[in-house]
């Protein structure tokens, strides 16, 4: 079936989605403040893991033709802080439209963007490794 590669670059994500809700809904976030800087690593992580996926079906597909290493990192990494922004652009709405305090302020949500796209570069460089070893 064509589309389990497609499937497969979207389950991490939707594992560290599924994570949060659960350390969310046993307010582990207040118990435990610092378990917020590995759910932001590993969620680059997770999003770095499906971009390349992406580029790498798209490419295979001849969708798109072969980049220079730099881009191709440049790329997947731009989409983790896009996907890291919309992020932090969803806990703004809901603390402001539901009154809670998903932001504790600018070092917050910095070290938020810092340590998601932290997670996606160690994960993009992983991977490229995996792939140049095969």
């Amino acid at each position: 079936m064509a589309h389990k590669e497609y499937i497969k670059a979207f389950i991490p994500p939707l594992i560290v989605l599924i994570i949060h809700f659960i350390i969310f809904s046993f307010k582990t976030y207040t118990l435990i403040p610092w378990i917020d800087i590995p759910m932001h690593i590993v969620g680059g992580s997770a999003i770095s893991f499906t971009f390349y996926n992406l580029l790498e079906i798209a490419r295979n597909k001849k969708l798109i033709i072969v980049i220079h290493k730099l881009i191709h990192f440049i790329f997947v990494i731009a989409l983790v802080a896009l996907a890291a922004i919309f992020w932090e652009f969803g806990e703004y709405i809901i603390d402001i439209t539901l009154n809670l305090n998903f932001q504790e302020g600018i070092v917050d949500t910095m070290s938020d963007l810092l340590f998601g796209l932290l997670g996606g570069s160690i994960t993009y460089f992983i991977i490229q490794k995996n792939q140049n070893k095969n």
